[in-house]
């Protein structure tokens, strides 16, 4: 149970990169 918690909390911190990298990406391209 504990282990699928740690999980489940790396995956959150995956979507927020990502959503991170797009929002730089985005900010880089409207130069």
């Amino acid at each position: 149970m504990e282990k699928l918690r740690r999980v489940r909390r790396s995956h959150i911190a995956l979507k927020m990169k990502i959503k991170i990298g797009g929002l730089v990406l985005a900010l880089e391209h409207e130069d």
